[in-house]
């Protein structure tokens, strides 16, 4: 058991430096090839690249590692995935406060969207 550890470590010691080279080029590759065709955006460079990478998992990845994570408490990396197991064990009157919220907030956004701001008699 100890043996296949080791041999997993050093694979990874190996593997990992050539991956991340892989996926910054190839990222740094497309971004290149299409940003400043499209948007007129920058070019990047190879660390660039990484660090966008990096930032994205931050901020849109989460964990999805399907394992059970700290940051959402559930098993599959979605925030709040223990929703119904929480919701089916809430006493009934809960329920109910939190529906009149949930409909309050809904109607307060529906009206928020749907009314148009008076115009200003003083404004040109």
């Amino acid at each position: 058991m100890e043996k296949h550890k080791g041999k997993k470590f050093v694979m990874f010691i190996v593997l990992a430096p050539i991956a991340v080279v892989g996926i910054g080029y190839g990222f740094m590759w497309l971004w290149n090839w299409l940003i400043p065709s499209l948007f007129s955006g920058p070019l990047i460079n190879f660390w660039q690249a990484v660090g966008l990478i990096a930032l994205s998992k931050v901020l849109f990845g989460g964990c999805h590692s399907g394992r059970k994570c700290k940051c959402c408490n559930s098993g599959g990396g979605s925030i709040g995935g223990n929703w119904r197991k929480k919701w089916e064990s809430m006493p009934e009157e809960k329920k109910e406060k939190m529906k009149a919220y949930c409909k309050t907030w809904s109607n307060m956004n529906q009206e928020s969207t749907t009314t148009k701001p008076e115009k200003d008699e003083n404004s040109n």
